[in-house]
């Protein structure tokens, strides 16, 4: 996981990750990693954790949850 942000460039920054509840190998593999501020649930997000990472993450293949949570913003 450390090695996939570092090559996206993300190793820096500080990061909000979105994950979907069931994708616990995600879960584990960024857990500790320290630039990872907030690790979000699809169905679990807020203002504050929002707001708390200079960038968002979402893994590929959870683009159509992520467009899902934020069709329900508007």
């Amino acid at each position: 996981a450390y090695n996939a942000l570092k090559k996206a460039g993300l190793h820096t920054r500080d990061i909000v990750l979105f994950v979907t509840p069931n994708d616990r190998a995600t879960q584990a593999s960024f857990a500790n990693i320290g630039n990872v501020r907030s690790m979000l649930l699809f169905d679990q997000w807020n203002a504050y954790d929002l707001s708390n990472g200079d960038v968002w993450v979402i893994m590929q293949k959870d683009m159509d949850a992520f467009k899902e949570m934020v069709s329900s913003w508007i």
